[in-house]
């Protein structure tokens, strides 16, 4: 994925921090979504609230962008990004 800049006219994250979701990985629930990376073992899922979601995808598929909090070790998503229809 190209930086997500593109097309969310936001700053978020590089090629290298955005990753487009396996279909099922994410769950609406009250408040927002429930995402499983299936990555970072023990910080899943991960839980973003409605606000947080930017519905700019350009490809339908959902997309997260995470980084790591300032001492480099707790990843955290910087960018959720969702098809228009998921919000």
């Amino acid at each position: 994925m190209h930086s997500s800049k593109n097309f969310s006219k936001a700053l978020c994250c590089g090629s290298i921090d955005c990753s487009v979701l396996a279909p099922g990985s994410v769950e609406r629930v009250e408040g927002g979504y429930k995402v499983n990376t299936g990555w970072w073992k023990g910080y899943n899922p991960f839980f973003v609230a409605w606000d947080r979601a930017l519905p700019f995808s350009p490809d339908g598929h959902y997309h997260i962008c995470i980084n790591y909090d300032e001492d480099g070790f707790v990843p955290k998503v910087r960018c959720f990004i969702v098809p228009p229809s998921a919000v």
